[in-house]
């Protein structure tokens, strides 16, 4: 007797103690962008104790060093979909600190559950995601599920440098037929995501005392006063050139993050969150356009605009959405709906604004969505946490998704 889908789809149970437990661990191991090298190496370890064939996947980094991602296989018994399960190990922060320390309550590396939260810094962002993509592997294993195919957990590092970690991979082995990234998207299934354009003005004039001269820094007023109000949503005949994506209401928007002043020029940096269609040339003419506008305004005045602002971090593209149909977004939408009760919000989600590995995986030709725990109440955030049960439900979900598409069951 086969047995239909619905009656499948929550065959598979995950070890809720066993994934907290991970969550926990992933978190008090420090993280910063760039140095993952340790969260790693313990997730990698964890992955080969778990009966994977796993290791640590080198990346070179700026500086001549190096940083790693973790990569554990499951390799079926007959052929099947190859699968890619994707969450970053990196943390945000300011550096190397976690976002505004002095007004944080909870320990930032003490992986504290309370009051049914997860504490500490990567818990939400995505720590809790990584926990949850290993959860429900380790609960296949130890299922009677007969894989069909070949699945593949990837700890990536560098995300929120671009994506480093993920663009690596994907230069080592690209033939996935589908992923899903883990980012928190509340339980939601983002099917599309703005990409973002990030890069430097720099103008340059002349440096003198107690004379006039061709100012830098009030020549870029000017610019910023063009460049218009932070993540202001842009109209068709603004600044920015694009076709509207009605899968991203609101977008694209552009804000200024950063300005720093020297002598002679003075510089700041920009992120465009974009939609499909724009790129870096488009983003890259668009602002020349903006410039040579003001140029009256800024007389000796000499602008450069870098894209992307360097050469270790690169810019996330925006793609086309992937199809509601696709048998991923039907997987998990079916298990999401078992376990809640209700269908999961699919599309833009929760994550509207918001970018991820999951479109340098897409412009790898893959098919792709994101689907994870938690929700980004505002971003960086001071006590960063995750529900507990977020996570484990999560895990729940793509276990038994997991199952749905490789392979069918049989009853006993």
């Amino acid at each position: 007797m086969i047995m239909t889908h619905s009656q499948l789809t929550l065959r598979i149970k995950v070890d809720r103690s066993k994934i907290l437990k991970l969550a926990q661990s992933l978190v008090r191991i420090p993280s910063h962008v760039w140095k993952e090298t340790d969260v790693a190496r313990f997730l990698a370890s964890y992955m080969q104790g778990m009966g994977l064939d796993s290791k640590l996947q080198v990346v070179p980094v700026h500086n001549k060093s190096v940083s790693h991602n973790a990569i554990g296989r499951l390799v079926g018994k007959a052929g099947g979909p190859k699968i890619l399960l994707c969450g970053h190990l990196d943390t945000s922060g300011w550096g190397e600190e976690m976002y505004r320390q002095d007004l944080w309550t909870a320990s930032p590396y003490g992986g504290v559950i309370k009051d049914g939260w997860l504490f500490g810094v990567g818990s939400l962002n995505m720590k809790g995601g990584v926990a949850a993509i290993v959860g429900a592997v380790d609960a296949l294993l130890h299922s009677d599920h007969q894989v069909k195919g070949t699945i593949i957990i990837a700890g990536v590092m560098g995300e929120l440098g671009g994506g480093v970690g993920t663009r690596h991979l994907l230069k080592q082995e690209h033939d996935f037929d589908m992923a899903v990234v883990t980012e928190p998207t509340n339980m939601g299934i983002a099917t599309i995501s703005v990409g973002y354009v990030q890069g430097w003005i720099k103008l340059w004039g002349e440096m003198r005392h107690f004379n006039p001269y061709n100012n830098p820094i009030n020549a870029m007023s000017h610019v910023i006063q063009a460049f218009g109000p932070a993540y202001q949503p842009q109209k068709s005949g603004d600044w920015l050139n694009f076709q509207p994506c009605p899968d991203l209401p609101g977008y694209p928007r552009a804000a200024i993050r950063r300005i720093e002043s020297h002598q002679d020029d003075c510089d700041f940096f920009f992120d465009v969150r974009t939609v499909p269609g724009q790129t870096e040339e488009t983003v890259r003419k668009d602002i020349t356009n903006l410039i040579k506008k003001v140029e009256p305004k800024i007389p000796g005045i000499r602008a450069e605009i870098i894209i992307p602002a360097s050469e270790q971090t690169p810019n996330f593209p925006a793609l086309p959405p992937t199809s509601r149909d696709h048998p991923l977004v039907a997987a998990l939408a079916q298990c999401h709906e078992e376990l809640t009760g209700k269908p999961p919000q699919i599309g833009a989600t929760d994550r509207l604004g918001l970018a991820a590995d999951a479109s340098h995986i897409k412009a790898a030709g893959i098919t792709c969505a994101e689907y994870g725990p938690g929700k980004h109440p505002v971003w960086p955030m001071t006590d960063e946490r995750i529900r507990a049960e977020d996570i484990v439900q999560a895990s729940q979900v793509l276990a038994n998704a997991l199952a749905r598409l490789t392979g069918t069951w049989q009853s006993q």
